[in-house]
């Protein structure tokens, strides 16, 4: 099927009405990722790449009367592809220059045939064979559906999956915090009041929640999360990793994209979360708390004070905590949402002997698993 899909990446792809249809196109998807998707990501990915080889690239879709249908943000990846095998071993290829999707909630019109349109359109104009990373596919999904099932693509590409993300944690939140508490059963309330009473009583100097968003800002936030990790007992990261960092979060925070939290006792800091907003989804990548406060649940304390803000404000209504599982997980609360990640590697006889072996060592693997059935996992009252 032909395909008359655009593909640009130049200072005047992104046009003021593209924009607003392609934030339109981003918030109906109710995308977790949607950060990764949004147009401020691509500038700043376009301003790291600052015009070469790596900058990103737009496919676009439009009817007949040129209106925007369809937009997919296309990025450049370097990176090994990963197998695992077995006692934490893992076989490893050299890193692969590959076409990056970001988000396998694509901003198209539903039905295969926009999905097919994009893969045929990436194909004809890398013939020469990249690899395509095409990550957070939902379960299910039409993404999800196209790659499994689609025999096209899978003539052209041996399809891998990235291992290890396999579900993400979200936490809807609820128009007020009375609302959100209201879903805990009395028992997690009663604790969850009684943790905030003991860090209080723990903390002397009085607590103080403190947000970072502006690129003056990120300095402080830096210095305070460093003294975190510091209190671990672990070392900093080497000068240049240090000024990478700095760079980075400097420019998330020049387009809007930077939003941290540092829980003080006084003038010590005492839990912190990094993380991104892209309203109306608040993204948590990573917490630290300092090891001396950990009777008192600094980091839960400081999750429900975030949950507290958010809710204020009225912009954020989805919290993504990331893949993974948190210490405690939540059911009253959180949301778990399965999801995978894809390695679409271009079909050689190389791929092909690989994709036959690891297929097979993997209904291998799952067979001696099988042999070993897991615990069933406890609930909440069983966590606290």
């Amino acid at each position: 099927m032909k395909s008359s899909w655009s593909l640009q990446g130049g200072p005047d792809s992104t046009t003021t009405s593209l924009r607003q249809a392609w934030r339109e196109l981003l918030v109906a998807s109710g995308d977790p990722f949607m950060i990764v998707q949004s147009p401020e990501w691509f500038d700043l990915q376009r301003e790291i790449a600052a015009g070469g080889s790596d900058a990103p690239t737009l496919a676009t879709r439009r009817n007949a009367d040129r209106n925007l249908i369809g937009l997919v943000p296309l990025y450049s990846l370097e990176e090994p592809c990963q197998f695992p095998l077995m006692l934490r071993r893992v076989y490893r290829t050299q890193p692969k220059r590959m076409i990056h999707i970001p988000s396998g909630r694509l901003l198209l019109p539903p039905g295969d045939r926009w999905i097919e349109g994009l893969f045929n359109s990436l194909a004809r104009r890398h013939s020469s064979g990249r690899i395509i990373k095409v990550s957070n596919v939902p379960v299910p999904s039409p993404v999800h559906s196209y790659i499994e099932s689609s025999p096209g693509l899978r003539q052209r590409y041996g399809v891998f999956h990235v291992p290890g993300l396999t579900s993400i944690h979200t936490i809807p939140l609820t128009p007020t915090y009375d609302q959100f508490l209201a879903k805990y059963r009395s028992k997690k309330r009663y604790n969850l009041r009684r943790q905030f009473r003991q860090l209080e009583q723990r903390a002397k100097g009085g607590l103080e929640l403190r947000r970072y968003e502006t690129e003056d800002e990120v300095a402080e936030f830096h210095e305070l999360w460093d003294r975190l990790l510091i209190a671990t007992g672990a070392s900093l990261p080497t000068p240049a990793v240090l000024a990478r960092r700095e760079a980075n979060h400097r420019r998330q925070a020049r387009y809007g994209l930077f939003c941290s939290y540092i829980l003080m006792d006084g003038p010590r800091p005492i839990a912190g979360f990094l993380g991104r907003r892209y309203d109306p989804v608040y993204m948590l990548d990573t917490t630290r708390h300092d090891p001396e406060y950990e009777a008192s649940s600094p980091g839960s304390c400081l999750l429900h004070l975030v949950i507290e803000q958010l809710i204020r404000e009225r912009s954020t209504n989805l919290i993504n905590l990331g893949y993974g599982s948190p210490n405690h997980e939540y059911r009253t609360t959180n949301v778990v949402l399965d999801y995978v990640s894809y390695w679409l590697i271009p079909k050689t006889w190389k791929t092909r002997l690989l994709q036959q072996g690891y297929a097979v060592f993997q209904r291998g693997l799952c067979t001696l698993k099988g042999a070993f059935p897991r615990q069933a996992i406890p609930d909440d009252e069983d966590l606290e």
